[in-house]
């Protein structure tokens, strides 16, 4: 386990004790580390603190006997040649150094780098693993790195930054050692890095070297890769029998022939693991050879380039591929069909990852014929710019562009549906007909599923009170961890608790949808399905809405015995329906508060709504409201004279008894 400390003052510096240490100085006054012990330490000082006290700090540390070291040093700071020449002597003091890490990070005044990598070339053979970064506008001179040929080492990582490579001459690494240990080799070029054309140099050093295990070579754009350089680093990887590990990346690949690529690729079947990146290749039609390479590595990770003419059958058919990444650029396409047949690789995978990172070139139909490939232990994410499936364990997220109709995918869908517990569906455009819900619902109810989130955002056949009396149906249809079921062209309705007695609300209906009274019983036939503890009713204008519809809803609420909060937001151009809504609210809030009063609530209900302006009402009135409550809800008889009198009450025609009457005992 590392120690992590950072010091920004003095009262930060403390006696540090532990194997492993990581030190970050965020201060550009002294630091003295005399007193920490470790054998392994990270030492980082953060860039642009004008730090000018290497010396002490290096000195500090003369007491420690690291078997690992790692300095970076940041940039626009004050470490200079005579930093360096102390960190030189420190390094060669270290005896039982076996790995070293330094970062040259640029904007320092440093000038010389030769005798920090003329003590590396020097010290004891106890060194195993060096790892140098050479940032941007760096002193640094290939010839003081040839060390590097000729010292037995098993990990070498060499990172250069830009321009640093311009006017270098590579064939300094033309030399070798017949019994090199070197297990790993990491190799970093910054774009915009001009390679002299002995550059295929290196790829020939790396030819000798076959004892390498793991392989890291990234190239940046803009480097002037050229033919032979791309021609000797495919003999290289063809030399290396025991390569395990390749991350191969070339994003200036404007030299990469179709002769050059199959010389690469003609030997990867021996890796274990391939992360293949030919940034934006134009020049490649065949991929063949890679198909075949490819088939029995356990991880593959592929970037083919622009315009990449993608046939998954070569890539699937009799493949063994465990974990499978494949990227394709703007250009490339999804073959039409592509996954009909491919049930069988991923029943042998464990993870299937395509992004089409631009544009869309895939069509629904091929998603849903993935969909109906997928097996119980294989992970999936498709990705491109409008779509996905996204399947992890026994989830499955599914986002489509436009399907004919809903049956389509819940034809598919069938066949796979209990391998999931949660589904979440997303369709911009597409139909429901009226014979395709019985079979969905069928499909809901047999299914082991738990949470269902289903959005459309447009019905070309949409019809209102069907949708609502569809949303309904799978409401009702189980007890959901989580349900959210909406359309949001026209009405949104969600659905989400823990159980069915504890659950929320959130019901939406979009304006111009000319909802009227049928459309309102859906509604309170819906609410009145479940026992709601939270809901939010919003009705948007141009809906057609009238009093009676409302007071069903009213009723759908009140008979809720475990509501606990209502919001109601009901817009309407008729200002006295608005001034209903408010009746609404207010007599569900009265409910909410005190539920033992319920016939309290009723009869304010009945009082506010049948008595504007104070005006005397007929008892055939009043009979038909009641009859209509009483049909809904059984209500408590309240006490004779309690709402005798009030002000705005019943009338001075109507007494307590004749409500009770109208009531009932």
């Amino acid at each position: 386990m590392t120690l992590s400390h950072t010091i920004q003052n003095q009262e930060d510096i403390q006696s540090l004790k532990s194997e492993h240490l990581q030190i970050f100085i965020q201060t550009s006054e002294q630091v003295v580390l005399d007193k920490i012990e470790c054998k392994n330490l990270i030492l980082i000082v953060e860039g642009f603190l004008n730090y000018k006290h290497y010396a002490s700090l290096i000195l500090s540390l003369n007491h420690l006997n690291l078997s690992s070291f790692k300095l970076k040093y940041g940039a626009n700071n004050q470490f200079s040649d005579d930093d360096a020449r102390i960190l030189a002597k420190f390094i060669l003091n270290q005896k039982s150094l076996v790995s070293l890490d330094i970062h040259f990070d640029l904007k320092n005044p440093l000038k010389q780098l030769q005798p920090i990598l003329e003590a590396i070339k020097i010290h004891e053979n106890k060194l195993m693993h060096l790892k140098l970064n050479f940032e941007d506008e760096l002193p640094l001179c290939f010839k003081d790195l040839q060390f590097i040929t000729s010292r037995k080492l098993q990990s070498i990582s060499l990172q250069i930054g830009q321009g640093v490579c311009l006017g270098q001459n590579w064939s300094h690494f033309e030399n070798y050692l017949e019994d090199s240990i070197l297990s790993e080799l990491s190799l970093f070029i910054s774009p915009f890095n001009k390679l002299d054309k002995s550059f295929h140099s290196f790829f020939k050093w790396l030819e000798s070297q076959t004892k390498i295990e793991k392989l890291n070579i990234t190239i940046g754009a803009q480097t002037d890769l050229d033919k032979q350089a791309l021609t000797q680093l495919g003999l290289a990887l063809q030399k290396i029998e025991n390569l395990k590990y390749l991350n191969l990346i070339l994003h200036d690949t404007r030299n990469l022939s179709q002769h050059s690529f199959d010389q690469i690729v003609k030997s990867l079947g021996k890796l274990e693991n391939l992360n293949l990146n030919l940034g934006n290749n134009y020049g490649i039609n065949n991929y063949d050879i890679l198909y075949k390479e490819v088939k029995n590595i356990s991880s593959v990770k592929l970037s083919l380039g622009a315009h990449h003419k993608f046939i998954s059958q070569e890539l699937f058919l009799n493949c063994n591929i465990k974990i499978l990444d494949i990227k394709l650029l703007k250009g490339c396409t999804i073959k039409q069909g592509s996954f009909k047949s491919i049930e069988s690789f991923l029943e042998k995978t464990e993870k299937l990852i395509i992004e089409l990172s631009d544009g869309k070139d895939c069509s629904d139909l091929d998603l849903i014929d993935l969909i109906g490939q997928i097996t119980p232990n294989c992970d999936i994410r498709l990705n491109t710019n409008t779509q996905y499936i996204r399947k992890v364990k026994q989830t499955l997220q599914i986002q489509l562009d436009t399907i004919q109709s809903i049956k389509v995918l819940f034809n598919t869908l069938s066949q796979k549906m209990d391998l999931f517990q949660n589904l979440k569906i997303f369709i911009k455009s597409t139909s429901i007909e009226q014979e395709s819900i019985d079979p969905i619902i069928k499909q809901l109810q047999q299914s082991q599923l738990k949470v269902l989130s289903l959005i459309i955002k447009k019905i070309n056949n949409f019809k209102c009170n069907q949708m609502i009396d569809f949303f309904q149906q799978i409401v009702i249809l189980k007890q959901w961890t989580f349900l959210s079921i909406e359309v949001m062209q026209k009405c949104i309705m969600q659905l989400y608790g823990k159980s069915v007695v504890n659950q929320q609300v959130n019901f939406q209906v979009h304006s111009g949808l000319k909802l009227g009274q049928q459309g309102m019983e859906y509604i309170a036939k819906s609410l009145k399905s479940i026992n709601i503890t939270k809901l939010r009713l919003t009705i948007l204008l141009d809906n057609s809405l009238n009093e009676q519809g409302l007071k069903q809803i009213t009723l759908a609420l009140l008979n809720s015995v475990n509501l606990q909060k209502a919001s109601l937001q009901i817009l309407d151009s008729n200002q006295q329906l608005q001034q209903y809504m408010s009746k609404m609210q207010a007599t569900i809030n009265q409910y909410i508060k005190d539920k033992t009063k319920l016939q309290k609530s009723y009869c304010l209900f009945l009082q506010k709504e049948l008595n504007n302006n104070n005006k005397q009402i007929s008892q055939q009135m009043l009979v038909g409201v009641a009859d209509y409550l009483i049909e809904d809800v059984v209500l408590p008889v309240p006490a004779a004279g309690q709402y005798h009198n009030q002000q705005g009450g019943f009338g001075s025609s109507w007494n307590p008894q004749q409500i009770v009457e109208i009531f009932g005992q």
